[in-house]
């Protein structure tokens, strides 16, 4: 995020990372944050399925009926919106990004192994609790 602060990938995917551990207030603002940034794939975040915790929340039809673009929750307390040209804030502590960013490439390394095949998706959904509950 200090890196590329409005890079719409990451922003989907830390999204589809907090959606995976039930943080949906969190996972509203990100995917919000895509949407505004550019992602125009609606299909994708109707299809996906580390989306699915999202889609099945009561403020999901409201979200998808403002463009996927209004968070239905106010913006999170220990984050700032990212604006445009201004580095971005944080009042988490580097252990908490540092963990954050771990649990997202272990998930993203999951999803790829299950799509090359590598993995079964019993296999895939067992070792995605495993790593969300560690």
């Amino acid at each position: 995020m200090d890196i590329s602060p409005n890079d719409v990938a990451l922003h989907f995917n830390i999204s589809c990372a907090y959606s995976l551990t039930e943080k949906k207030s969190m996972a509203y603002h990100h995917l919000s944050k895509a949407v505004s940034l550019g992602l125009k794939d609606v299909e994708r975040i109707l299809s996906h399925d580390d989306l699915a915790y999202v889609r099945i929340q009561p403020e999901f039809e409201a979200f998808r009926s403002g463009g996927f673009r209004v968070n239905p929750f106010s913006a999170p307390v220990h984050e700032e919106p990212v604006i445009k040209d201004t580095p971005e804030v944080h009042a988490s502590t580097p252990e908490d990004k540092e963990m954050d960013d771990t649990l997202l490439a272990q998930l993203n390394k999951l999803s790829e192994l299950r799509k090359k095949g590598i993995l079964s998706e019993d296999e895939f959904i067992f070792e995605r609790k495993k790593v969300l509950r560690q």
